[in-house]
């Protein structure tokens, strides 16, 4: 049974390959980088074989805690990342559950990912090749990196199997995504405080805590072979034998949920809201208001477009976060607004990719291609208007405080939030104009309605990569009046009221230029777009 799954995890991947050149690029340019990163881990791994134990163990420990919590945590914010070997597919077959469970386990381990870190568990043996006992030393050195490893498959499965119920609804979803999006965003200040705190902590309680970790599951398979490197025999082989203990419970745990999961009906989706007079209601009739309508639904029930918003709402308190810290100037907050327009505006740049199969309904209506741009663009500029305005007032008077003691003079403040709003604007409207335009000329690969906002399809990275920054530096350079006049107000702040008007006036002629144009290529190449999301369903 096990095989059979592992022969059903390549065949998937193989027939993935072949039905999309991207993913074959992507495999391999992932794959070097990969290599890459390894290769300088071991070389690093090798080096700590000439260091005391007590500096070795401290690496080895604390990298493999991090790694276990990497497997738990990054899988359950980006829920079905990898939905090939859904538990819920085989519920209308006769699979038991235990087989189930390894197998999935050690398929976690065929991909890039996993080859690679089960790699670099083995490869912790390295740093423990010293003395007459290191034939002994780096076996036991391997067997504790693969049943860490492993360790750390098994927990980070569990842990989405166990949420899957909870993550299923749509209001979990949303939640989902805004926490996920929060805490991503305020990694910078958390790594910005612990550099301020490290330096402070006393080394003596930094071994107590690693002597506790090394004892937790996060750390058992890691630190036996530093025991055993320390002469202590008996006490790395208590460790691995707990460790491996660990494993096997976690793995029966992993299958008593699957074996619930296997025979328990789908919770019902949340029922859609009752009709309420609110800004759709008001909207004029039309069909790109029509557009419009639909699309603000998305902005704000869909898990997708909530983490794209709630990105650029997060970047304010970012900021204020590293400015408070002292990372970042004061004055940094005038770029709040800025670079919130161009992130809201480069937001659309895959918007066809997100509508997936569904895509087909406006073919289907001859819905004009203008209408179709013109509908996803006033979506985005009814509520990203009014939030870009707001953030660059806000960041202005908090970076510039006008009424503080020793403040620049009220006029030259002025200039330089008017600066700052003109940028802002120029960076929305072009960003968005810019979408307009090459979300029609080739989507890439994106996440399907209902699945997590930070899962990665596969052969989505690199033509990804590519159209953001084919978006961002079309809307930089487009923008590019209204931004150089908004740094010349810092110097001489009458340039604010030209930026302003440069951000506005030029922003417009681009919004309008890119519907234009974007429309005209999705009225000639309509059929196209709408084969290549069906394909990279």
């Amino acid at each position: 049974m096990v095989a059979a799954l592992l022969r059903l995890r390549l065949a998937l991947w193989r027939g993935a390959l072949r039905r999309d050149t991207w993913r074959v690029v992507v495999l391999v340019l992932g794959g070097l980088y990969g290599l890459g990163m390894l290769a300088a881990a071991l070389v690093g791994l090798a080096a700590l074989a000439g260091a005391p134990i007590e500096v070795a163990r401290a690496v080895v420990v604390a990298g493999g805690a991090l790694l276990v919590l990497g497997w738990t945590l990054v899988p359950l914010l980006a829920f079905g990342v990898d939905p090939s070997l859904d538990p819920a597919r085989f519920a209308t077959l006769p699979v038991p559950p235990r087989p189930l469970a390894v197998g999935q386990l050690l398929g976690a381990l065929l991909g890039v990912p996993g080859a690679l870190t089960l790699l670099l568990g083995a490869g912790t043996a390295l740093a423990w090749l010293r003395g007459p006992a290191a034939p002994a030393l780096g076996v036991l050195g391997v067997v504790g990196g693969v049943v860490g490893v492993l360790t750390a498959v098994a927990l980070g499965r569990l842990v989405t199997s166990a949420a899957a119920g909870v993550l299923g609804g749509r209001r979990a979803g949303e939640a989902t995504a805004v926490v996920g999006v929060l805490a991503l965003t305020l990694l910078g200040p958390a790594f910005a405080a612990a550099g301020a705190v490290v330096p402070a902590v006393d080394l003596d309680d930094l071994a107590r805590a690693l002597d506790v970790l090394a004892w937790t599951p996060l750390g058992l398979a890691w630190a036996a072979p530093a025991d055993a490197a320390a002469g202590a025999w008996g006490t790395a082989l208590v460790r691995l034998a707990l460790a491996v203990a660990v494993l096997l419970a976690l793995v029966l745990a992993w299958a008593a949920v699957l074996a619930r999961r296997l025979v328990s009906a789908r919770p019902p989706s949340a029922a859609a809201p009752a009709h309420r007079r609110d800004l759709l209601a008001r909207l004029p009739e039309g069909p790109r208001w029509a557009v419009a309508a639909r699309c603000l639904r998305y902005w704000r029930r869909d898990p997708r477009y909530v983490a794209a918003a709630a990105s650029a709402l997060a970047l304010p308190v970012v900021l204020a976060a590293l400015a408070g810290l002292g990372t970042l100037p004061a004055g940094a907050l005038w770029v709040v607004g800025p670079v919130a327009g161009l992130l809201l505006g480069a937001s659309l740049h895959n918007d066809v990719a997100l509508d997936g199969p569904a895509f087909w309904a406006h073919l289907a209506a001859g819905l004009p291609g203008r209408e179709d741009r013109a509908g996803r663009t006033a979506a985005l500029l009814l509520w990203g208007l009014p939030l870009v305005v707001v953030a660059s007032v806000v960041g202005a008077v908090v970076a510039g405080a006008p009424w503080s003691a020793g403040a620049a003079d009220p006029g030259d403040w002025l200039g330089r939030a008017a600066g700052a709003l003109g940028a802002a604007l120029g960076l929305l409207l072009s960003g968005a104009g810019v979408s307009a335009v090459v979300s029609a000329v080739r989507p890439y690969p994106a996440q399907a309605a209902g699945d997590s906002p930070f899962s990665s399809p596969s052969g989505a990275a690199l033509p990804g990569a590519l159209a953001q920054l084919v978006t961002t530096g079309a809307t930089g350079l487009l923008a590019l009046p209204a931004v150089a006049l908004a740094l010349a107000s810092a110097l001489w702040p009458w340039c604010g009221a030209l930026a302003l008007v440069a951000g506005a006036g030029l922003g417009t002629l681009v919004v309008r230029e890119g519907v234009r144009r974007g429309g005209a290529l999705l009225d000639r190449r309509g059929p196209e777009l709408l084969a290549a999301v069906r394909r990279d369903r």
